[in-house]
């Protein structure tokens, strides 16, 4: 058995792992074999199979290394590349643009050179702006542009689809989720049914899409599609470091809906997580939802309780307080980083939302 075939059989062995600790450790191990080799082909394999266990495995961060290495081997020797390992680097790049908005320490300036060069590379594979043009209206989205967001799903939405552009149900999904932004949510849900009734579905679908509608059901009176939404999206997502910003949707959720005794089971189960985020933009959603679970325990009259974080049982009102501190800081950074205060304004909001008038009941158990 050659050690090149050996260092296969370690990537062959990865995908039959789940995503985390043990695919990303065995792939690392890979890399660090195929390097030894010299052998051009198997490390640019190995890097952009660690890649993706990095960005589904909750260290996105780390995949900008690999990622960006491959690159720089494509620039200097485009012929090392298969034309299969070439397309998985151009898909890649949808993976990173996602990853640079959630990090305010990389410098706007940089964040839209890097899009800038997406686009360049997607016309020289063949001008298939589709995936492209869902990017730009995602950075538009981030930057608060109104104007820029609608002009860029127009292009999108338009676009035929084409072989870098992501799944159907994932493609359905980040769409409805700009046109919730749009105020467009009667779009949004009809839209988003193929995906919410499984005709599409994918790794990371429905459940991506039914946290998106949660509160796109409760601002169009469909509680009960919130409600289910909320049941099977959880159990899907449920202990997942890479949707700790989805959690906090679901923490928010509960918030909202009377279910803030369901939120603190959640909250008490998931905390862990924040203590290594895969990104500042994943912590904030999750800070954001624990707040309000937190607020409504000690609207309810039940701010004596305790919730267990790091060894010691921290009191209700002290770790709200911790989390809005958070969220707040993480708000600023982006707008410093953007040169605006959107962040900071759409944090404040939903900081300040409201429940509903009437609870909404789930099933006993669920959480």
């Amino acid at each position: 058995m050659t050690e090149a075939y050996q260092v296969y059989r370690m990537l062959a062995d990865a995908w039959d792992l789940p995503y985390g600790e043990a695919r990303t450790v065995l792939l690392e191990g890979a890399l660090r074999a195929a390097e030894d080799l010299r052998d051009p082909k198997l490390v640019i394999q190995a890097r952009l199979d660690l890649t993706r266990a990095y960005q589904h495995g909750g260290e996105p961060v780390k995949a900008f290394a690999t990622f960006t290495r491959n690159l720089a081997a494509y620039d200097a020797e485009p012929g090392s590349f298969e034309e299969r390992q070439v397309r998985g680097l151009l898909w890649q790049f949808k993976w990173i643009m996602g990853s640079i908005r959630r990090f305010p320490e990389i410098p706007l300036r940089r964040a839209l050179d890097a899009l800038d060069d997406m686009e360049r590379r997607y016309r020289q594979a063949g001008g298939l702006l589709h995936a492209v043009y869902a990017a730009r209206c995602g950075m538009a989205r981030h930057l608060g542009d109104d104007e820029g967001l609608a002009e860029w799903f127009h292009r999108w939405h338009v676009q035929p689809r084409d072989d870098l552009s992501d799944c159907q149900a994932c493609d359905i999904g980040a769409r409805a989720s700009a046109l919730a932004c749009l105020g467009r949510d009667e779009e949004a849900v009809a839209l988003a049914a193929p995906v919410v009734s499984g005709t599409f579905t994918c790794s990371s679908q429905p459940q991506g899409i039914l946290t998106a509608m949660l509160p796109i059901y409760l601002r169009t009176s469909r509680p009960e599609e919130a409600a289910e939404a909320h049941r099977k999206a959880y159990r899907l997502c449920q202990g997942d470091l890479a949707s700790l910003d989805d959690l906090g949707e679901h923490l928010a959720f509960c918030a909202r809906t009377g279910n803030e005794a369901r939120g603190l089971e959640i909250l008490q189960r998931e905390l862990p997580l924040l203590d290594r985020p895969p990104s500042p933009g994943h912590a904030q959603p999750f800070m954001v939802g624990a707040a309000l679970v937190l607020r409504r325990l000690e609207e309810t009259g039940h701010g004596g309780l305790t919730v267990l974080r790091g060894g010691r049982e921290v009191p209700v009102p002290e770790l709200r307080a911790a989390m809005e501190a958070g969220a707040r800081e993480i708000a600023a950074r982006f707008d410093a980083r953007n040169g605006t205060d959107v962040h900071t304004r759409r944090l404040e909001a939903d900081l300040a939302a409201p429940p509903m008038t009437r609870p909404l009941p789930l099933l006993p158990g669920d959480a």
